[in-house]
């Protein structure tokens, strides 16, 4: 924290302000003529229509998500989304962009899925002369929208890429090129998972998978390079592709093509498009099961036109790890500022 700043406990920092009706997320509306905030990660998660229900904001206010922690600055006019949004309007001499970059800097620790308001009585929030919060918030606004800049990026190499297998391809689903088709038990090995629990240690050579990424880290390795994991309970619906050798958890499946017939990110491709939903038989967690796996029938184009998809997309993951390094380095650069700030 810089000297001489004035320092203000963190209810002296926001005035009380009036809330307006909170929608239940049963009743969002996909289109409408107020967008509501919720406490959710998504600035905007859905919209509504009757104006008696809008907060009016007359200056911009800071949205705290009681059970989430999560912060946006928002400076239009919105509805409040179900329960657990807060409304931080800060005082006259306090900018609010400069409170969220400082609240987020805090970094709150988790409570579950209690409530974690209380956390914030206990700060102290500093509050230097506004010309030098606006100083800071524009350096850290001018890193925030380089990194979004760039996350950008890498979603529009995400679109080209899918875009690419389309005219490759045609659609999957349909085969609307008429490609023949073939069962996945004639295409692909299925690895079971393991309890991570028999082998995760902390110098581990290889990552443990589940199906919402790595886990841990383990001496040993179920799964060979470049292979697609697919959750087999609760997150079915997310392929990921692996590079490397990995050992995947009990509720993950490992995909891992035969390369004579089948070149593994045209199997990802497909995993992307595909919606396993429609194999979940259970009521509580959705469940996938080998056997149902084994039955789907996939287009299977000819080895040398998946090579060629292959290397196109070898490119464009190059390119993805290039902007990837460059987003890690400039949220370095990020971090390092917020502390020099504020720590």
């Amino acid at each position: 924290m810089k000297q001489g700043w004035e320092i203000r406990p963190f209810e002296d920092c926001i005035k009380k302000v009036k809330y307006t009706a909170k929608i239940a997320s049963s009743d969002y509306l996909t289109t409408g003529a107020y967008p509501i905030i919720s406490q959710e990660e998504e600035m905007i998660s859905g919209y509504w229509d009757n104006k008696d229900d809008v907060f009016a904001v007359s200056s911009p206010v800071v949205i705290f998500g009681d059970h989430t922690r999560v912060l946006k600055y928002v400076d239009f006019d919105f509805v409040l989304g179900a329960d657990g949004v807060k409304i931080l309007q800060p005082i006259d001499c306090l900018d609010a962009k400069f409170l969220m970059y400082f609240l987020k800097s805090c970094k709150i620790p988790s409570l579950g899925y209690s409530r974690h308001y209380k956390l914030l009585k206990e700060i102290s929030v500093p509050v230097p002369e506004r010309a030098e919060q606006e100083r800071i918030v524009g350096e850290l606004d001018c890193l925030s929208g380089i990194i979004a800049a760039k996350r950008a990026q890498l979603r529009e190499l995400d679109t080209l890429a899918q875009s690419i297998f389309y005219t490759m391809f045609g659609d999957p689903i349909t085969n609307d090129k008429g490609w023949q088709t073939k069962k996945w038990e004639d295409l692909l090995t299925i690895v079971n998972g393991k309890d991570q629990k028999k082998v995760i240690c902390e110098n581990g050579k290889y990552p443990i998978y589940g199906s919402g990424g790595i886990m841990g880290w383990a001496n040993d390795y179920l799964c060979p390079q470049n292979t697609v994991i697919i959750g087999r309970k609760g997150n079915i619906n997310k392929p990921l592709f692996v590079k490397e050798k990995f050992w995947n958890v009990d509720t993950a499946f490992g995909l891992v093509a035969n390369k004579e017939i089948l070149i593994p990110y045209f199997l990802f491709f497909f995993c992307q498009m595909y919606n396993f939903e429609q194999h979940n038989k259970a009521v509580t967690i959705p469940s996938l099961t080998k056997s149902d796996l084994l039955n789907i029938q996939m287009p299977c184009p000819d080895i040398d036109l998946q090579t060629q998809f292959a290397e196109k997309i070898e490119q464009i993951e190059k390119q993805k790890q290039l902007i990837k390094a460059s987003i890690a380095e400039t949220e370095d650069l990020f971090n390092s500022r917020m502390s020099y700030y504020f720590n």
